[in-house]
């Protein structure tokens, strides 16, 4: 018996499968094809289209945000894995400057008297699973 897989790799969900598996298998003399189903295509599809629309529709709120919304990792640097346009007005850098400390740590930005504070309360929150809001000074 033979397996053999294609895979349709589309853009908008690279590295995912969202095609079809095929099947060959030899029994006995002659060979027999099996076509085995794993998504169905057109559902992939419609599943893509939603998710450019939500992703065009977030883009577009947070395009509209007075302020930044963002994602870092918690570390010492609060290295950035995303971070809105709305940055650049607040801290005059670039979102790609701040992607993964490019040019600049998001960390170099908040004021020395306010770093212990802002990592310490961050640290707190997470250990208690709850959200967290603060105000302190960047430059």
């Amino acid at each position: 018996m033979w397996d053999i897989v294609f895979q349709i790799i589309s853009t908008a969900t690279t590295g995912l499968l969202v095609g079809y598996l095929w099947g060959m298998s030899k029994r006995g003399s002659h060979q027999e094809r099996d076509h085995v189903c794993s998504h169905d295509l057109k559902q992939c599809l419609r599943a893509e289209e939603s998710l450019r629309e939500s992703q065009r529709t977030l883009a577009t709120l947070m395009s509209n945000l007075p302020g930044i919304v963002y994602r870092c990792k918690n570390d010492p640097d609060w290295t950035m894995e995303f971070i809105s346009e709305g940055c650049y007005p607040l801290t005059g850098y670039l979102p790609a400057d701040l992607m993964g400390n490019r040019t600049v740590s998001y960390a170099q930005l908040i004021h020395l008297d306010d770093c212990n504070l802002v990592w310490n309360e961050i640290q707190v929150a997470l250990q208690e699973h709850r959200s967290f809001q603060l105000t302190y000074r960047i430059i």
